[in-house]
């Protein structure tokens, strides 16, 4: 049931190729043979992503058809007729196996704020399209009813058993959705293309196919840039599908998104080899595996399952032509909600600065302007025009770029003096780890342990007796957060004890007062607490001018 929820909002993305063949004057007898090459390179990637190793990501990441790409591939086919497919696949198809090596070297490039920009947009990139199907506008903004019925209910259905629903609801809440949809559009006599179904095979069997050799260059090049911009979409599924099965993430992995890429790679070239559509991870997917709370990647085994079985039955593919438009667009403005909010949340959960802010404003910026003002990217030269067409992608390489920019300059290392001017020492170091975490895009939640354990550093220096803190100093690496508090004086006996017996506590509680050590009783609590906040703690240095002596307050980030 929950494989066959993903296959149901996946297979509609088959109607782009409807639509192709429509366009490029392709013969109704050659349509089943390119469905079903397209559901063996859909079937492949969704089975490598799930198997994980070198070959996929390990998560839940269901393919579909990649828009875009059709785009391109229509194009093609105009001039050099249904072999230009293939040839699309395979471009995109080398393209990701030629890239997803290098991505674990550009880790720094994809920051979680870079990955939730770029989820953001997608989001927003979805909205348009998405309400214009949900409510059947028209070239003149005129609402359809029958439409906004069909889309609302299923939507209404969706969101309810997701929020009030029981678990067993909430796993169900979108095949459920589509069954209140479909039965509401039944009603309205919104249900078309029955006919369609007599004419169309029950078996149909994958041949080879050969790739045209004379696509014009130009648009080999639009496609395996088009490919490279939607392995931003691969890693940021990836990066969702690893954040909700992960209770302890805490930032991308880069083998996951270089593996994610990889498996979509193979994919396509299994789909170049039959004649069949590129494909790339489904948005759609990520909402629903959010809505059912079900992500685990077995799922992806039975989904994939599916798909093969289905492309040896043109039949069964056909039905999808009768989902109502109204019912994909209710589904898609779903996915776009999940995609916004959770782009969001990513991209700032990290401590945002003044370098952050701008990069994400810009990019978010960027893009909203291609959307709202379509005819900006009339100024292109007519190469990059179908580039600056699309907001996502400029979001995706503006965000990439401002990320790489605005770090250029940024300090693995820095120093701070610890004055005794009229803002105390504590203050001073909160802002310095305050200023820097947000310069290091450093989490939220090491932070503040970082904060909190170097107050208590700098209370157990000041109760030391004659020691003072001087300077402090901070080193990141995005695995590891390291605070230095120098001090005068030799080095502090900060070693954490075995704990407290019961005799001793009990000799804390009820000992008088007058035979209690209280500085030594306190010292033990700070050196506890400074051991708890800090994943390590040491007193280093000898104590002297040239070597003065610190204590280090590491964290793992």
């Amino acid at each position: 049931m929950l494989s066959l929820q993903h296959v149901a909002t996946a297979l509609p993305t088959l109607l782009l190729l409807l639509a192709l063949a429509h366009v490029t004057g392709v013969s109704v007898e050659t349509m089943p043979a390119i469905l079903s090459a397209t559901l063996l390179g859909m079937a492949v990637s969704t089975v490598l992503q799930a198997w994980g190793g070198r070959w996929g990501s390990g998560v839940f990441l269901v393919h579909s058809v990649e828009p875009a790409l059709i785009t391109v591939a229509a194009a093609a086919m105009a001039i050099s007729g249904p072999g230009a497919l293939a040839t699309i696949s395979f471009v995109a198809a080398i393209t990701a196996l030629g890239v997803s090596p290098i991505l674990p070297k550009l880790r720094a490039l994809f920051p979680t704020s870079v990955v939730g920009t770029i989820l953001c947009m997608d989001g927003m990139y979805l909205v348009a399209p998405a309400f214009k199907d949900a409510w059947g506008l028209n070239a003149r903004m005129q609402v359809d009813l029958s439409s906004v019925l069909i889309s609302t209910s299923a939507l209404a259905t969706i969101v309810a058993l997701s929020i009030w629903g029981t678990r067993r609801l909430q796993l169900i809440a979108v095949v459920t959705g589509l069954v209140v949809g479909v039965t509401v559009a039944a009603v309205l006599g919104q249900v078309q293309g029955a006919s369609t179904l007599t004419d169309t095979p029950w078996l149909g069997l994958p041949h080879l196919a050969a790739p045209s050799l004379h696509v014009p260059p130009a648009l080999l090049i639009a496609a395996a840039i088009t490919s490279l911009m939607n392995q931003l979409e691969n890693m940021g599924g990836a990066v969702v599908l690893d954040r909700m099965t992960d209770a302890d993430w805490k930032r991308p992995n880069a083998l996951s998104m270089s593996n994610a890429v990889r498996a979509g790679g193979l994919g396509n070239l299994v789909a170049a080899c039959f004649g069949g559509a590129p494909n790339v991870y489904d948005s759609d997917n990520v909402a629903l595996a959010s809505a059912s709370k079900a992500t685990s990647r077995y799922i992806g085994f039975a989904t994939a399952a599916v798909f093969l079985g289905l492309a040896f039955l043109p039949k069964c593919i056909a039905l999808v032509a009768l989902i109502p438009t109204a019912l994909r667009g209710g589904l898609a403005v779903y996915t776009a909600l999940f995609l916004m909010v959770t782009g969001i949340e990513m991209a700032t959960e990290r401590a945002v600065d003044h370098r952050a802010t701008f990069s994400i404003g810009l990019a978010l910026a960027a893009g909203l302007a291609v959307m709202v003002l379509p005819g900006i990217s009339q100024n292109f030269p007519k190469e990059l025009r179908f580039i600056a067409e699309n907001s996502f992608v400029v979001t995706g390489i503006v965000v990439v770029l401002l990320n790489w920019l605005f770090q250029l300059g940024t300090k693995q290392r820095v120093e701070g003096t610890l004055t005794a001017d009229d803002r105390p020492v504590r203050q001073q170091a909160v802002e310095f780890i305050e200023r820097q975490g947000g310069i290091w895009s450093a989490r939220r939640d090491v932070l503040q342990r970082a904060i909190s354990a170097s107050l208590e550093a700098i209370e157990a220096i000041a109760a030391s007796g004659g020691r003072r803190p001087v300077r402090i100093r901070g080193f990141f690496d995005e695995y590891n957060l390291n605070i230095e508090l120098v001090h005068t004086g030799d080095p502090i006996a900060l070693e954490k004890g075995p704990g407290l017996s019961q005799a001793q506590a009990d000799h804390l509680l009820h000992a008088d007062i007058t035979t209690l050590d209280i500085d030594l009783a306190l010292q033990q609590v700070g050196s506890a607490i400074l051991h708890h906040l800090a994943d390590k703690v040491s007193a280093e240095g000898a104590g002297t001018l040239k070597d003065p002596a610190f204590i280090r307050l590491h964290f793992e980030h």
